[in-house]
This record gives structure tokens, C-alpha cells and sequence, in this order.
């Protein structure tokens, strides 16, 4: 395949067929973010770091995020994606149901339920801060985001 092909099948799959026609989707969404992140820390003895709420279609999950994972995480992802398309089915909403909190540095990158900074587990007290929306190709990206919180916190 030459180099134009290819990038045009990178391009198609990136689209997402609904009943109204085609939606792109360029690249991995961020909306929210975890400073001083220690769900690492508490669960496996890992740093304290700025983590990112990042939200993937299938494509983009298996073209960024589930090679790093080990293949317990993989499956884990896929059946979280899987709950989060019932849902967004349910809503009406084409979704992004592959969703990771993912280290500033990618030092460390967890599969999660959709709904994980939002939950009523937090009991109004989610460490998850919105931020202006931006959407990212490589999570190397990560790294380079300046953070500018947007109101009060979720």
C-alpha cells in the first residue's frame, strides 16, 4: 500500500457511521484531569503524577492504548467499552467507550468505566477537574498540556 493509501485508510478509520451519515473523529478526547493523580500510588506503590481522562473509539484504543497494555488490561478495556456503548446506546449518544486514566508521561495508563470521574463513588468530591476540551493523536502528547482549569470542579 503507498504511503497516500495509507494515510487515506488512517482516515476512514476514523469516522463512525450513525443513522444521520458520518461523524469524524480525529484523534483521542480529553476533557478532564486528575492533578497530584495517586490511584497509582494507593494501588500499586507508583508516583504521584498529573493524570488525563482520555476517551478513545475502538480504533483509536487499538492503534494507541491496548499495545501498552498487558492482556488482562486489554480485555478489562474492552469489557468496560463494551458497558459504555449499552449506556451510550441507551442515551441516544455515539460515544468514545474506550476510556483510560493515562499519566501525564504515560508512565501508567489503566483501563476505566466511562462513567469512573463522574460516579457518585466520589461523593462529591472527584478529584477530576474540567479542562477546555482538546483531543490528541499519541498519548506522548500528554506531556505537553497546559492545564487551565474551567470553573469549580467536577
Amino acid at each position: 500500500m503507498t504511503g497516500e493509501a495509507a494515510a487515506g485508510r488512517r482516515h476512514l478509520e476514523h469516522r463512525h457511521k450513525t443513522v444521520h451519515g458520518w461523524i469524524e473523529w480525529a484523534s483521542m478526547l480529553i476533557r478532564t484531569y486528575w492533578p497530584g493523580c495517586d490511584f497509582w500510588s494507593r494501588h500499586s506503590g507508583g508516583s504521584v503524577i498529573d493524570a488525563f481522562w482520555v476517551e478513545c473509539t475502538a480504533q483509536e484504543a487499538r492503534d494507541e492504548v491496548l499495545p501498552l497494555l498487558e492482556p488482562p488490561n486489554q480485555q478489562e478495556a474492552e469489557r468496560f467499552a463494551a458497558d459504555g456503548m449499552r449506556m451510550a446506546e441507551e442515551l441516544g449518544n455515539p460515544a468514545r467507550p474506550y476510556c483510560f486514566l493515562v499519566a501525564r508521561d504515560s508512565s501508567h495508563v489503566t483501563p476505566m468505566q466511562v462513567h469512573y470521574p463522574f460516579a457518585n463513588l466520589w461523593n462529591g468530591y472527584s478529584p477530576f477537574r474540567s479542562i477546555a476540551e482538546r483531543q490528541v493523536r499519541k498519548l506522548a502528547e500528554l506531556a505537553s498540556i497546559v492545564v487551565e482549569e474551567m470553573g469549580l470542579s467536577n
